[in-house]
């Protein structure tokens, strides 16, 4: 589980094409991904993160602790925001990810604080 949200991030942080290839693995077709006030299922997700990635330059940079219970992985780390007006901001995440039996995603939960 650690590996596969690492490579998620890895390919988040290539960019959103990679990112978006690399979802078509992670996450299952119905997936529920709740963001913030927010659930998308995949194509919503994948739509949703087309939208921010043509707005702001988004890149996780540091993992600051992973924690693994039976099927459900908890990971804080911290995002760099760059707007296209070049303002800058750090926004600490936390994320849960539920993998089912294929070791994909079907529901996960974002909390970012500014």
């Amino acid at each position: 589980m650690k590996e596969a949200v690492l490579a998620e991030i890895d390919a988040w942080n290539k960019g959103y094409e990679s990112w978006s290839k690399n979802a078509d693995s992670f996450y299952t077709e119905n997936a529920s991904v709740t963001y913030g006030h927010q659930t998308f299922e995949k194509a919503g997700l994948k739509d949703a993160m087309k939208k921010l990635a043509e707005t702001k330059d988004v890149k996780r940079v540091k993992v600051m602790n992973v924690l693994t219970s039976e099927d459900w992985l908890a990971i804080h780390y911290w995002n760099s925001v760059t707007e296209k007006d070049s303002r800058k901001t750090a926004i600490d995440t936390m994320t849960f990810f539920h993998f089912n039996d294929d070791m994909k995603v079907d529901l996960c939960f974002v909390n970012e604080n500014l």
